[in-house]
């Protein structure tokens, strides 16, 4: 399988469709479409990248990247549990929207 996909310098060679997909929604509309995607996704390998958590939080591997490596891998919950960048990430999330 070949990963090795060009998307142009700063995704430019994307639509921008396929570079915001879920950023400008409101919370309705982004799980309406989140709720689609998860249909889609079924039974097939995806890759997402996001930045908003909500979005990967149900992934079955969530790798988060620092300086262009792999720092942290594992589920949500294991992610978590590591209480390293990405529970850090969750934090930062939460308080953001409480």
């Amino acid at each position: 399988m070949n990963h090795d996909t060009l998307v142009g310098k700063r995704g430019g060679l994307l639509s921008g469709g396929q570079r915001q997909a879920t950023s400008a929604l409101d919370a309705v509309s982004e799980r309406l479409v989140q709720d689609a995607l998860n249909h889609l996704m079924k039974g097939r390998t995806t890759l997402v990248i996001a930045h908003r958590l909500s979005t990967v939080q149900n992934a079955y591997q969530i790798a988060v990247c620092s300086e262009g490596r792999v720092a942290e891998l594992g589920t949500h919950f294991e992610l978590l549990g590591k209480k390293g960048q990405y529970a850090s990430l969750v934090g930062t999330q939460r308080l953001a929207f409480e």
